[in-house]
């Protein structure tokens, strides 16, 4: 049901080049539906952009640099086989936003 209503909202969009605003606690909708995103913060617009782009303000800002660091100690100290290093997954993207750490964002001029 959740793939048929995804495909139906883009392939509206598609045809008719509305706009269509969405709103979803399903991350996965948003990551597929939606190449912008405006988030409204107390009423004050701060973030219209792209959406990997807002990740990259959030969360990713400054801590890959710090996962290099340590992934580096952690090659010399140890004998590691194997190492996998993720970005965290969107909602806790969107979870940050909620939780008020808006550090990073800044409205558009």
């Amino acid at each position: 049901m959740q793939a048929r209503l995804r495909r139906f909202v883009a392939e509206f969009n598609r045809r008719s080049g509305a706009t269509v605003i969405l709103t979803s606690h399903y991350m996965a909708d948003v990551v597929a539906l939606c190449p912008r995103v405006i988030v409204i913060h107390h009423g004050r617009l701060i973030y219209d952009g792209g959406l990997s782009q807002l990740a990259e303000r959030l969360v990713l800002r400054g801590r890959r640099s710090a996962a290099a660091a340590v992934t580096a100690q952690l090659l010399q100290r140890l004998p590691v086989a194997d190492l996998t290093v993720e970005d965290p997954p969107l909602e806790a993207v969107i979870d940050q936003i909620y939780q008020g750490d808006l550090t990073g964002l800044e409205a558009p001029q």
